[in-house]
Formats: C-alpha cells, structure tokens, sequence
C-alpha cells in the first residue's frame, strides 16, 4: 500500500508511514524500513529518509544490512556537500563577476577549507558551464540520475 500510495499518488510521506507502521509489525520483512527510506527520499526529504537510514544502522548488527545504510547515509551526506558547494559557487560568482574555474579557487577565496571530497574521498565534480557541482562518476557514491533527472 505504502509503494502504491507513491507510485501511483505521489505522496510520499504517507506512502513511507504506512511502510514505518507496517515494519513494526512482528515478522515484517527487513526491506520495509528501506523502501520507506527511499520513498521519502525520492520525494525530496532527505532529512526524513536518513533519520530512518540512521536508525537502521545503530540498530543493525555488523553486516550488509549496516553497511547498506551506512552507504546511503554517506551517499545523502554526499548530495548535501555538493549542494552546498554549488552554493558557493554561486557566492563567488556573485562576488568576483564569473564562476571559477575549478572547485580549489573556492578555497583560494576564502570560501572553502578544506579540499572539495565527498566522503569516500573522492573529487566532486564541477561543470563551469552550468557552475553545478555533482558526485563524481569515479566515485563509490556515485549513481545513475535518479527520475527527473538530478543525482
């Protein structure tokens, strides 16, 4: 019901309860929890989904189903970084009259601390032309742009 209430209505908040509540049923499957997270975030509340992702990893024993919330924890951790350094990108647009030409001038200015990594580590990926910044196709995080085309 909570995937219909989604797919097929597109809300998202109310597909994931029904899935949360269904979880907490006794001998619910262990995907519920997962699908719930996603569901939210592909309905754009990346908070919600990894305050889900989060819990199923503390609660989780060491082994795949705590490594695959730790990975989408990191991989939302990524797309917030990447937001935010577009912002910037913006800033110094604003403030020198052009974008950079590359994510290290933010640092130059002032604007950045330390080095423009997601974290596996790895290089954001900067477009000049658009001044987006992306997770990089070389890193771990990275995935195929989600519907509607944004990563």
């Amino acid at each position: 019901l909570g995937f219909l209430l989604f797919t097929f209505l597109g809300d998202a908040k109310r597909g994931a309860d029904v899935l949360m509540e269904a979880a907490r049923l006794p001998d619910a499957p262990f995907w519920l929890e997962s699908l719930a997270a996603q569901i939210v975030y592909r309905g754009g509340d990346r908070e919600t989904s990894r305050r889900i992702w989060k819990g199923m990893y503390e609660q989780a024993e060491e082994g795949p189903m705590k490594y695959n919330a730790l990975a989408h924890l990191r991989y939302l951790d990524a797309l917030d970084q990447a937001e935010a350094l577009t912002r910037l990108v913006r800033t110094y647009e604003e403030r020198t009259g052009r974008r950079p030409d590359s994510l290290d001038q933010l640092r130059a200015a002032g604007l950045l601390r330390g080095a423009p990594v997601d974290p596996s580590g790895t290089p954001f990926a900067y477009d000049r032309e658009t001044g987006g910044v992306s997770i990089d196709r070389k890193s771990e995080l990275w995935r195929p742009l989600e519907p509607g085309g944004t990563q």
